[in-house]
């Protein structure tokens, strides 16, 4: 059950929200595609998370050393209160690191 990938997607469908996920390097992403249990209010905000390299086993989904959300099974998770936080600081360090 473990995760190595980058956000490529989000996607709203009948009150369900999914993240995809492409491979962020040659091994296997994992799970292509991830269901939010517990969305944003309003959900588009996940459109935050697109571009995070993202990784993780059975419990947890993290972005740097970082917690962005539990498990819950095999392609569902659940975010962390932070999240927001966590995906924006990941961006702002993507920025000071590129020329």
């Amino acid at each position: 059950m473990s995760i190595a990938a980058k956000i490529v997607g989000v996607t709203g469908r009948h009150g369900e929200w999914r993240l995809t996920l492409e491979p962020n390097s040659d091994s296997p992403a994992g799970q292509s595609r991830l269901l939010v249990v517990n969305p944003p209010d309003p959900p588009e905000k996940l459109e935050d998370l697109l571009h995070l390299d993202v990784w993780g086993g059975s419990g947890n989904l993290m972005c740097g050393e970082e917690r962005l959300a539990k498990r819950i099974g095999y392609t569902r998770i659940r975010l962390c209160d932070g999240w927001a936080l966590i995906a924006k600081e990941a961006h702002e360090q993507t920025a000071r690191c590129e020329p």
